[in-house]
């Protein structure tokens, strides 16, 4: 019963959903969100901020199940953040990498209400970005 609302949530809304701890709680929910590829959007240094997660952000582990996720700030007035300090503290506090960072972006554009067109377009211009990055050296 305590697990009803959001299993009709993800069921309803099929996108982007914060259900980071309960995901965890229950394997079910994971073949769901794998299954019809929902995407989750993770804000770890709010989910730490107003304590969603206690102790070891799940992010890795969520992204290592081949979860859909994606890196955002939460509201940025609130949380004092950015999206550059979102990264810096995934790279400082998981062994996620650069590469697992340009697959979270190139979810994210993946995962915006918009045309398969403007889609494609948006993953194009990510992976054209990267190829600039690698070819100059700048890791």
């Amino acid at each position: 019963v305590e697990f009803c609302v959001p299993i009709v949530v993800i069921a309803v809304i099929d996108f982007i959903i914060y259900v980071i701890a309960l995901i965890l709680m229950k394997e079910e929910l994971i073949s769901i969100i794998l299954q019809d590829e929902i995407f989750l959007e993770v804000c770890p240094i709010s989910n730490l901020q107003t304590q969603a997660v206690q102790g070891e952000h799940p992010l890795e582990k969520l992204y290592r199940k081949n979860i859909l996720t994606t890196i955002s700030t939460d509201n940025n007035s609130v949380s004092n953040t950015d999206i550059e300090q979102e990264y810096l503290w995934i790279l400082e506090n998981t062994s996620l990498t650069l590469d697992d960072l340009e697959k979270m972006n190139i979810n994210a554009a993946r995962a915006i209400f918009n045309t398969v067109q403007r889609k494609a377009q948006l993953v194009s211009e990510i992976k054209s970005k990267i190829n600039l990055c690698d070819n100059k050296d700048f890791k």
